[in-house]
């Protein structure tokens, strides 16, 4: 069994994990978006290999951008964020000290500025295991340059762990009444009442 294995978001949640991969031979990378919906069904995603990119950090700020842009193209409500980058996280929820980021400062802030059009919206850190989807998708898109692909069902690379993952949580239901949301909450958005 898998030490830490992606966590579902609360019912009527979509969960958008991101992840970017970075080949420094190339300074190249890829993008990998997974959305599922809180049973852990694949919902929709995209694959993007992206030129020119300076350092691990930054394919993650874009990872950013290009989740928060796909959310906000595609109309996905509520959902939430998942990455394994702290400095995206502490970007988004404190937009005001990305400038301390350097030459990532205004990617972070567009993140930032995109997230903040999404309203009741989390932004939350990860482990890796737990984005083991995004992360295939990712690695996928970087060996696979050029490509910008939308999947609307799941793709046949991530069939094996979004299965994995959906098994977990029905037997998990089995044994548990209840089930606990143990992530780091470290940015929201409130809704505008």
């Amino acid at each position: 069994m898998r030490s830490s294995i992606w966590k579902r978001p609360p019912p009527g949640w979509l969960s958008v994990c991101l992840d970017g991969a970075f080949d420094p031979n190339t300074m190249s990378g890829g993008v990998g978006i997974v959305v599922r919906d809180w049973h852990g069904n694949f919902h929709s995603g995209t694959a993007c290999s992206i030129a020119h990119v300076s350092s691990p950090a930054h394919i993650e700020a874009i990872a950013g951008l290009i989740a928060c842009r796909f959310v906000l193209d595609h109309g996905l409500s509520p959902v939430k964020f998942e990455t394994e980058s702290v400095q995206l996280v502490q970007a988004v929820s404190s937009p005001s000290r990305s400038s301390d980021h350097l030459q990532l400062g205004q990617s972070y802030e567009d993140v930032a500025d995109l997230f903040m059009q999404l309203p009741g919206c989390s932004f939350t850190r990860i482990f890796r295991e737990g984005n083991e989807a995004a992360q295939k998708l990712a690695l996928w898109a970087s060996a696979s340059q050029p490509c910008n692909i939308y999947f609307s069902s799941t793709p046949p690379i991530l069939e094996e762990v979004i299965s994995a993952d959906r098994f977990y949580f029905q037997s998990t239901f089995l044994v548990a009444s209840s089930e606990s949301y143990d992530i780091w909450l470290t940015a929201s958005v409130e809704p505008n009442v």
